[in-house]
């Protein structure tokens, strides 16, 4: 079962920076999966009171959260405390909807008070130095792990990635999601930065599924590299039990990154499996890793360099498309990605909320490219509030 979606940007208050440094991707995963940020304790939270279910909280001085975060609430009267969404924010307060109405409209702070932004609800199986395996902490199947090798050079700019069925350790595990045979490098990796500057990201995540995008680049113009890992919406009738899914660079340094989310990584037609894309076993449940490829519909085979005028002549709308994960069939829908059939209609870091298809949800675009040092030359579009 998933929780809500969280959005994480570099530009948060509290959020970890990135950089070529070792460790400094663990960092950042512990701190957007497994233990928030952000975080205003004891006497930095003044007073908190309620009408109906919705709750002010106030601080001492600014405290830089913002809308479509989600805020881990830790208060003295459990009815007000829990994971929440905020409502509205100002200078030295916000608003939060709680879960109920509280008995009390009042709740006073004390020293073990807390409020900081949401993690994800990952788990940090394993720790070792600039080494980590995570897995999601909802999915109620095999649950499979996230190894992440953030101990290599810094002059590559780039830390190893490998989902593994079982794992006894941050880099040791059994049944890995792609082998040396399969896949041309040893292991799948992640583009960080190409120096010590720290660089943009987003990542978003809810309990089951999360999606990591960086310019690991100097130049703010350019496109994202995007990396995704967990369990997408299976279409299949049974339960997909090895339905988890890694899509990663195979590039030998962050100047040299490919494939993940990049913008012709889409195909037209569902033959054709990526270099860089594979599931833990085949729709069948049996054997091993097992490559996949993503389409859409209604364009070229790439993320947002479709063909559709934009607006839509006929309605003036905006219009998108899921995007299917294929392995031997449609085995999968990627959660909260929507490729939209124009030619990059909104540009990188617009919201937009009223969809037909998603109403009452915020979305993001996201400037892709097909390689370092390219401007952005696609666009991908991904689901920030609700759920996926």
């Amino acid at each position: 079962m998933a929780n809500k979606v969280q959005l994480y940007r570099s530009d948060d208050a509290g959020a970890p920076q990135l950089t070529n440094a070792m460790g400094s991707l663990i960092a950042l995963f512990d701190a957007c999966l497994v233990n928030g940020y952000n975080a205003k304790t004891g006497a930095a939270i003044t007073t908190v009171t309620s009408i109906g279910d919705v709750a002010t909280i106030t601080f001492a001085a600014p405290h830089y959260f913002r809308e479509l975060q989600r805020l881990e609430v830790v208060l003295p009267d459990a009815q007000y405390s829990g994971v929440f969404d905020i409502v509205s924010v100002a200078l030295n307060s916000l608003t939060v909807k709680l879960s109920e109405t509280p008995t009390s409209a009042t709740c006073t702070p004390d020293l073990v008070s807390s409020v900081k932004v949401a993690a994800a609800k990952w788990v940090k199986e394993y720790s070792e130095t600039n080494k980590a395996a995570y897995r999601p902490a909802l999915n109620t199947s095999n649950r499979c792990f996230l190894s992440v090798d953030d101990s290599l050079p810094i002059t590559g700019g780039i830390a190893n990635v490998r989902g593994y069925e079982t794992m006894s350790g941050a880099t040791v595990g059994n049944n890995p999601i792609q082998t040396v045979l399969k896949q041309p490098v040893a292991s799948h990796n992640i583009p960080k930065s190409s120096d010590t500057t720290a660089k943009s990201w987003i990542l978003s995540a809810d309990g089951d599924m999360f999606y990591f995008f960086v310019n690991p680049t100097t130049q703010a113009n350019y496109g994202y590299f995007g990396f995704a890992f967990g369990y997408a919406k299976t279409k299949m009738t049974l339960d997909d039990t090895f339905g988890c899914l890694i899509l990663a660079s195979n590039g030998a340094a962050a100047s040299s990154w490919s494939n993940g989310f990049r913008t012709s990584m889409l195909v037209n037609v569902p033959t054709t499996p990526a270099v860089a894309g594979y599931f833990a076993r085949s729709f069948s449940q049996i054997g091993g890793s097992t490559p996949f490829c993503l389409f859409g519909s209604g364009n070229t085979g790439t993320f947002g360099n479709g063909v559709e005028p934009f607006p839509s002549p006929i309605d003036n709308s905006l219009n998108v498309s899921p995007v299917y994960v294929y392995q031997g069939g449609t085995r999968s829908v990627l959660n909260g990605i929507l490729q939209p059939i124009h030619n990059k209609p909104l540009g990188h870091g617009s919201y937009y909320k009223g969809l037909a298809e998603f109403p009452n949800q915020t979305v993001l675009a996201i400037g892709l490219s097909d390689g370092v040092n390219q401007a952005v030359n696609g666009e991908l579009h991904l689901i920030v509030e609700g759920l996926w």
